[in-house]
């Protein structure tokens, strides 16, 4: 497996990779035994796949989002059949910067196949040979589905589940002001005004909104005129039976990216109450393909090509 940052013309190419230089990369040592993935849904960042001859799969991930765990699965099914065409078959996958969709694809990846047994190691692994410092999967909600690729693997894919979410508690402080509270789904969007009444108290929002979640689910908390204040993703079919699902100011999105994240209460705590009723009780699924002779687990999947003080121009094999 190749790790790179996006390939492009121009400025693109200065800062993240001369697309050329891919081609020629790949064609000298995989030549006619390679497939890309890309990963990026941003529409400022894209070129013709018959660069690469056809080989490209593009599966759309939004920038700083984890991507939704079918598709995460569907990506890891689509890499291993692939694969197994040939032991010479290689793949390479991109998003932006090559580092937290991909970082999230890559250690999902090495989940599946078993070349590790823990979210954490994997993700560490890929973090330290993908950067000289720092933390490559960086957003709390793309971490969760590296964790959630973990539980697939080792206990099967959950039975699909629905969700009527009833009130939404928001603790402990919040700046007097008003905010925007959004749940979005694959079905629709539902959104409120929030006015906290006194500092340092709880707000119960009200969910008003019929719809029955599925799968995965992004709350979206910002101001009034929309600037971003945390977002979180999680996936309905992964929640326990208890419906007191909290996420933890920790387990939000928004500390590297929206300034407005440094408000929240270090205590800061978001819990969803509801029904949680399951709809499929079906034998869950096995994702592991680690009894697939076909694709060498012998080495591991990742490893340096050259190293970079910028991590955007690195590429990581």
């Amino acid at each position: 497996m190749i790790v790179m940052a996006f390939p492009g013309h121009g400025i693109k190419a200065y800062a993240y990779n001369e697309i050329d230089q891919v081609k020629q990369f790949l064609d000298t040592y995989h030549s006619n035994s390679y497939m890309v993935y890309n990963l990026n849904a941003n529409k400022e960042f894209v070129y013709d796949p018959h660069v690469f001859e056809g080989r490209v799969r593009t599966f759309g991930i939004e920038s700083h989002s984890p991507p939704a765990l079918g598709s995460l699965i569907q990506i890891c099914h689509d890499m291993a059949a692939f694969l197994r065409q040939s032991p010479s078959n290689i793949v390479a996958i991109h998003c932006i910067a090559g580092k937290g969709r991909s970082g999230t694809v890559a250690c999902a990846w090495m989940l599946y196949t078993g070349l590790f047994n823990d979210a954490e190691s994997a993700m560490g692994y890929f973090s330290a040979i993908r950067l000289s410092n720092g933390n490559a999967i960086s957003l709390p909600s793309q971490r969760r589905y590296v964790h959630y690729m973990k539980k697939v693997t080792a206990e099967g894919l959950p039975p699909a589940k629905k969700l009527r979410l009833k009130v939404i508690t928001i603790s402990p402080y919040l700046p007097s002001g008003e905010y925007i509270l959004s749940i979005s789904c694959s079905s629709g969007t539902w959104e409120t005004q929030v006015r906290p009444a006194l500092l340092n108290a709880e707000v119960k929002v009200q969910v008003d909104w019929n719809e029955k979640l599925m799968d995965d689910v992004k709350i979206t908390f910002s101001t009034i005129t929309k600037k971003p204040i945390f977002v979180v993703f999680f996936n309905v079919r992964m929640l326990e039976d208890d419906t007191n699902t909290k996420f933890e100011r920790r387990e939000l999105d928004g500390e590297r990216d929206f300034k407005l994240f440094k408000t929240l209460h270090k205590r800061f705590v978001i819990k969803l109450s509801g029904d949680l009723v399951v709809v499929d009780k079906g034998t869950q699924r096995r994702a592991s393909l680690v009894a697939l002779s076909n694709i060498s687990l012998t080495t591991p999947p990742i490893r340096p090509l050259m190293q970079s003080s910028n991590p955007s121009t690195t590429t990581s094999q």
